[in-house]
């Protein structure tokens, strides 16, 4: 008489394998997550450079100086939505050159002001 012999995996490997599993996951979630916040950062500074250039474009289209001297919404402005990356995102003009404020999902502030880009920072600009 012949014993059937079953083949498979046995409990402790399968527990081995699953302990493996959850380890490369909670090594790799964190930096998936920060990843994210790196992009969305990233989005919110071009934002603010390409608001004040589509501001300064206005501004030459239309030949008729300051436009916005108060702080304008961009959306639907200048673009027609805002990524949903980005919470805030509002510009000015002046005489001399136009500024943007964003704000992202992560809560940093991005500043430009057509030369110098200002950020991350947690709070706005005093002088916005």
């Amino acid at each position: 008489m012949q014993k059937s012999k079953i083949e498979g995996f046995t409990l402790i490997e399968l527990l081995v394998v699953i302990a493996i599993i959850g380890v490369l996951a909670a090594v790799i979630l964190p930096s998936i997550l920060n990843a994210r916040k790196s992009a969305n950062d990233s989005q919110s500074l071009s934002m603010a450079r390409n608001i004040v250039t589509s501001s300064e474009i206005s501004r030459a289209q239309l030949q008729s100086g300051v436009l916005y001297t108060s702080p304008t919404t961009c959306s639907p402005t200048l673009i027609a939505s805002l990524p949903s990356s980005i919470e805030l995102c509002q510009f000015k003009q002046d005489s001399n050159s136009s500024y943007s404020l964003v704000r992202s999902q992560t809560g940093n502030y991005y500043y430009f002001d057509g030369e110098k880009m200002s950020g991350p920072s947690v709070n706005p600009p005093s002088s916005w």
